[in-house]
């Protein structure tokens, strides 16, 4: 079953690091939106998840 629409996907896994596929949606001032495909990095720093990392994949839907 795939994943709901905005859904994080983990795509990989260390002891200290987690690799996750998801979507961003932007919305403009003219009521226009664009949907990207990210990647993002996460590590614990101090006890809290922080992205560490974030990468554009795509345009999934262009405004």
């Amino acid at each position: 079953m795939p994943a709901p629409a905005g859904a994080l996907r983990v795509t990989g896994q260390t002891a200290d690091t987690v690799e996750l596929a998801g979507e961003n949606t932007y919305v403009y001032p003219d009521g226009s939106t664009q949907r990207e495909a990210r990647s993002f990095t996460v590590q614990m720093q101090d006890g809290q998840p922080r992205i560490v990392a974030s990468g554009f994949r795509g345009v999934l839907q262009a405004r």
